[in-house]
C-alpha cells in the first residue's frame, strides 16, 4: 500500500504520502523540495493497517490533496 498526493497552497506545492512497512505505516508530509516530517504508526494487525491507511487517504483528500499522474511529475 502506498499513496502520494499533492496540493498547492498560496503557490507552494505540498505533498502528503504514506506507505506500508513491516511494522506498520509511515506517514510523510511537507513542502516539495524539503525533507518534510515523518510519523511512524506501529500497527501489527493487517486489518487495522488497511483501515488506518484508508483513513489517512480520506483525510488527505479532505485536506485538498490529490494524486498527480506520473507523466505530469517534474524533477526538482
Amino acid at each position: 500500500m502506498m499513496f502520494k498526493h499533492y496540493r498547492r497552497v498560496a503557490g507552494i506545492l505540498e505533498y502528503r504520502e504514506a506507505w506500508d512497512t513491516d511494522d506498520g505505516i509511515i506517514e510523510h508530509w511537507g513542502v516539495c523540495g524539503t525533507v518534510g516530517e515523518t510519523r511512524q504508526h506501529v500497527l501489527v494487525d493487517r486489518s487495522d493497517r488497511a483501515r488506518f491507511f484508508a483513513d489517512l487517504m480520506t483525510r488527505a483528500k479532505k485536506d485538498g490533496y490529490r494524486p498527480i499522474p506520473e507523466d505530469q511529475h517534474q524533477g526538482m
